[in-house]
């Protein structure tokens, strides 16, 4: 596989890019090719990353179109499709959801692959992830959110996400 993360700079943005248009269609000695997860890492709360600038933004977007799996959170999906961030945990919950599934249509321009949006508030203190397959199915994973906030679960989920995918998980 090939995995992205954070990346903070237009510069390592472009080696990554290189990277995968490199070894992205490279099988490995059972014939496949690896699977490319692109975590577009540019904020929170509606708000870019302090130290993230217009051209980063681009220029993640533009390396998301190379994701067969693409995790922004809510919004980074926002921030890649141009959409402007609403807080959809004042929304009523078929707001809420049809708020995301236009985000997800939008973001399938991007990424024509897998592609899951995390970390959405809903009403009532439930958080839900939400995604899209390329059959263009939607489904919705939601639990009750923990009062707590720790830095990492993104890269966490996109981690186990990943390697349930190499396990042969859909």
């Amino acid at each position: 596989s090939i995995y992205t993360g954070f990346l903070g700079s237009e510069e390592q943005i472009s080696v990554v890019r290189e990277f995968i248009e490199r070894f992205g269609n490279s099988p490995d000695e059972t014939g496949k090719a690896p699977i490319i997860l692109v975590d577009p890492v540019m904020g929170d709360d509606g708000v870019l990353y302090s130290t993230y600038t217009k051209a980063l933004a681009d220029g993640m977007r533009e390396l998301s179109t190379h994701a067969e799996v693409l995790t922004p959170n809510l919004t980074e999906a926002c921030f890649l499709t141009d959409t402007p961030y609403l807080d959809t945990a004042k929304m009523s919950e078929a707001e809420a959801e049809n708020y995301v599934v236009s985000l997800l249509e939008k973001l399938s321009h991007i990424c024509h692959g897998k592609i899951v949006v995390t970390g959405i508030g809903l009403a009532g203190g439930i958080v839900a992830n939400a995604g899209r397959d390329e059959d263009g199915h939607i489904f919705w994973v939601k639990r009750m959110c923990q009062d707590i906030s720790y830095p990492g679960t993104g890269d966490i989920f996109a981690s186990v996400l990943l390697g349930a995918l190499l396990q042969g998980n859909d």
